[in-house]
């Protein structure tokens, strides 16, 4: 059973937060994908709809297990809309936008990806794309509700940082949510 990690990112605009990461996407003992990273890579660069199906049976059986945080608080219970992390060009089905739109379906809360889009690309850091906030627009006001945002990978948190910052300056509370962690340095065969 999948067991999600929790990592705390780094504080942007004074307020800590922090995404749940289900599996990593590589082996640290063999540097091969996990079978978790073969699904991923299956359903994002083949169109493997039988993987994405897959992805998202097992995210649907990790949501509907309770997660506690370490202060008490609830983890996703307090969920009230659900994001996926936006691609230019656009792409209408991507994993990110399978996956949250199966968690909210699990978590009964809103999909609101209409209501972001990446309005130009983001500059290549070393690994991962750079915090670039301005690369990213919501449209709307998210008075009062806590959105997860979710991403297929998670490299060094850039993307899901600069999203939350606009996520916050509509005013929501940000969670995030990744199938993977994808090691620094590593090769992935």
């Amino acid at each position: 059973m999948i067991q999600p990690e929790r990592k705390k990112l780094e504080i942007s605009e004074g307020q800590p937060w922090f995404t749940w990461i289900l599996a990593n996407y590589t082996d640290f003992a063999t540097g091969k994908k996990t079978p978790t990273g073969r699904l991923i890579s299956a359903a994002k660069y083949k169109g493997d709809l039988a993987a994405s199906k897959k992805l998202i049976s097992i995210v649907d059986t990790v949501i509907s297990r309770p997660f506690i945080l370490r202060d008490g608080r609830a983890g996703l219970q307090k969920v009230t809309a659900v994001v996926a992390v936006p691609s230019l060009p656009a792409k209408l089905i991507s994993v990110p936008h399978r996956i949250s739109a199966g968690i909210a379906k699990q978590l009964e809360v809103d999909e609101v990806s209409n209501l972001v889009c990446k309005v130009r690309p983001t500059d290549k850091a070393k690994f991962g794309s750079a915090l670039d906030p301005s690369a990213y627009e919501v449209d709307g006001d998210l008075s009062g509700h806590t959105v997860l945002i979710v991403d297929d990978v998670f490299k060094s948190g850039n993307t899901l940082e600069s999203l939350a910052i606009q996520l916050r300056a509509a005013n929501a509370d940000v969670i995030g949510f990744c199938l993977a962690k994808a090691v620094h340095g590593m090769k992935v065969i």
